[in-house]
Formats: structure tokens, sequence, C-alpha cells
């Protein structure tokens, strides 16, 4: 067999954490992403898997068919999780890897796996095409997440998003306006945070965030429509000092004080990409943060996907 299908990385501009609970967000597909790559192995009853990160191989595994037992792999715990989607990809398509035949099912990032652009969300996709499931069912069996990557791996353009029910949501897409592409910057940290453990950390029990779930999607409106940058930077301010209210924790933007605009954390607060507004040229932009150690900058207009 032969089967081949590309899923878009996400960043998640606005709503982290609360978009769980319903909160509008808007999310970015990213000119980055993951492809899938499968074809016929001369070996009966196994799955040969490669992962590369741009043309080098990280992972490894090799697995019996159709049961998935591991034979071999670089790595137990990414070969178990792999298996794990591969299996809750069999219980919604019972003839997904029933046949005897052996396969070759190649992955690549074309972006370092450690920047947290959705390498498990792409792969979750391309699994679910692959399998000729529902992405959104097989995501909610391996992932406690919102689901806003998987949306933003198959659409080629700017979306709202917003988690009605376990199992509904709403997506639509949207035209942002010319300022937040214009004065943003993605930089990235330097740090790797895990989505899902920062979730579990947090107990909603004890905090009413109805409230903040309203303010939040009020936000992602304005920022959607925003034709001002000194009004961009305001509501990403006010996006910031919200977040720090709920999580109780302290945002990257202290750590750069004297920044002539706005910073954002995004997705899991500590780690990833962060976000920058200003007026400012982007010479500017560059030289600030490159004086903390920072030198991956992306323009918006560079991170985000385009509609072909």
């Amino acid at each position: 067999m032969n089967f081949y299908h590309y899923s878009n990385g996400k960043i998640l501009l606005t709503a982290e954490y609360l978009v769980m609970h319903g909160a509008k967000a808007l999310a970015i597909p990213v000119n980055y992403g993951q492809d899938l790559n499968v074809s016929n192995l001369k070996e009966k009853n196994r799955l040969r898997w490669i992962a590369y990160e741009f043309s080098d191989t990280w992972f490894e595994a090799t697995f019996q068919l159709p049961d998935l037992r591991v034979i071999q792999s670089t790595s137990s715990a990414t070969a178990e999780y792999l298996k794990n989607i591969l299996l809750n990809a069999k219980l919604l398509h019972g003839g997904f890897l029933n046949a005897s035949g052996g396969m070759l099912a190649e992955t690549k990032t074309n972006f370092p796996i450690n920047w947290g652009l959705g390498t498990s969300s792409t792969l979750i996709n391309n699994i679910a095409a692959w399998a000729q499931v529902d992405p959104f069912k097989l995501h909610n069996k391996v992932s406690k997440g919102s689901g806003y990557d998987i949306a933003c791996a198959g659409h080629n353009s700017p979306i709202y998003y917003q988690k009605t029910s376990d199992n509904e949501r709403l997506v639509k897409i949207i035209n942002l306006g010319s300022t937040i592409k214009e004065h943003s910057y993605f930089i990235y940290s330097g740090k790797k945070q895990a989505t899902e453990s920062q979730l579990n950390k947090i107990n909603w029990d004890t905090y009413d965030y109805k409230l903040a779930v309203e303010e939040v999607s009020a936000i992602t409106d304005k920022v959607t429509k925003c034709d001002n940058v000194k009004d961009l930077i305001q509501l990403v301010y006010q996006h910031e000092q919200l977040m720090r209210k709920v999580l109780k924790k302290d945002s990257v933007a202290g750590q750069f004080e004297s920044f002539r605009g706005a910073i954002k954390s995004l997705g899991a607060w500590g780690g990833d990409f962060f976000l920058a507004v200003s007026e400012m040229p982007e010479s500017y932009i560059r030289q600030y943060f490159e004086q903390f150690g920072l030198s991956v900058i992306i323009p918006f207009n560079q991170m985000i996907k385009h509609k072909k």
C-alpha cells in the first residue's frame, strides 16, 4: 500500500487553558508541520516506524501486526505512546492494520520537535487520516486537550475554536486584520513545555473561571478585529494579566520589563514560543531579544499558514 498525508502545526494565540472550559480561542495553523508516508515492507506482519526531524532520525520502532506488540524501539515511552494511538485507531476502524503484509511508516517534521508546534497533534491527525477515522474522536481517546490543535492540523487559515462539550466544538475560519500580522513576532523561549502535564496541575474546582471565560472570549474577538497597534498592545497586556490571576503563575513578560510593547505567553506557560507585539521595527525586536540569548524570532506573517 501507499499512503501520504500532511498536517499543519499550531499555535494558540488566545484563551490558553480556558479553551478547555468553553472560551472562544484564536488559533493559527502554522507554516510548519509533519507528514506521514506509508509504503510496503517485505517482512510480513510487521509495522516498521521511523520518525525524522528534518532528515535526522529521532525515533525507530518495530511492531508485530495485528496486535501491535512492540518488538524493538529506540524509546520505550515513545513506542507505547505511538502504540496507544494506533490501537485506538483500530478501535475506531476495526479493519485498520489487519492486513498480513508488512508496512513501513515514516514521519517527518519540518521544524525542531522541541519547538512545541504540534508533534503529537499532527501525528494523531495523520494516523486518523490513514485509518480513515474522525481525527477528533481519535484525539479524545488519547488526549485530554481541547482539540484546537487537531482543528489547526486540517485548516489552512486562522480559526476561532470553541469547545461546546466533551465531543462537540465550533470551528470558524476567520480573516485577521493587518495590525496583528505586521506588529507581532514569535520568540522561542528555548524551553519545551508539556501541555497536558501543565493542565493536570491546575485545580479548576477551587476557581470560578466562568467570568474569566467570558472576559477572555471578549478579548479574542477584539484581538481579531483590532486595527490599531496601541490597542492591540493593550489587549495583549489585559489577556496576560487575566491569565496571571487565573493560573496564579508569573508571566514570561516579567522577564522583559524594558520591552517597548507587550508580551504574551502561549500554550503551556513557561515554555515553547511567546508572542511579542510592538510598534518598533523588526530590527529592534531582534536586537532586544538577542541580548537575552533568544535568537529564534519569527515574524507573524512568516509563521502563519496562508490559505492556498
